[in-house]
């Protein structure tokens, strides 16, 4: 059995402007390492700030927005609708964690972006439960 069969996201650098972290999860012999790009730390505040670090449960869900299946964080202190969903760029969340291949700078605007986030969404949905928990810690 995997050392690890929940998710993991350890949050690297809040840059004030961003939040870059690396996501892994292990089930069985499949496991699976993204980083991840989230909004600053804004005292948990509403679109504007991440989620505070803490374990969270979740589950897989059909996001009519996205017209894709994403998973919903429940039960976040102070906050609703957070999700774990396709983004490229920070200014496409309000709170939600995006997943990426890669970090790059793709839009040339001095912040750095997760690359194939559709993708790596995809990827984590095939390995991930149902239902499960994510574990937020800070790094920095």
């Amino acid at each position: 059995m995997a050392p690890w069969e929940d998710i993991y996201l350890s949050r690297l650098k809040d840059t004030g402007k961003e939040t870059l972290g690396f996501l892994r999860i292990a089930i069985g012999r499949d496991s699976l390492s993204l980083q991840t790009l989230e909004l600053p730390w804004r005292n948990n505040k509403t679109d504007i700030s991440c989620i505070p670090v803490g374990v969270y449960a979740y589950e897989k869900w059909f996001s009519p927005s996205f017209n894709t299946a994403v998973f919903r964080l429940l039960h976040v202190p102070g906050r609703t609708n957070i999700l774990i969903h396709p983004a490229n760029f920070v200014r496409q969340l309000k709170g939600c964690i995006a997943p990426g291949l890669s970090l790059k700078d793709i839009d040339h605007d001095g912040k750095l972006d997760v690359t194939k986030s559709r993708a790596s969404l995809y990827d984590l949905l095939a390995i991930a439960p149902e239902k499960g928990f994510i574990h937020i810690n800070n790094a920095f």
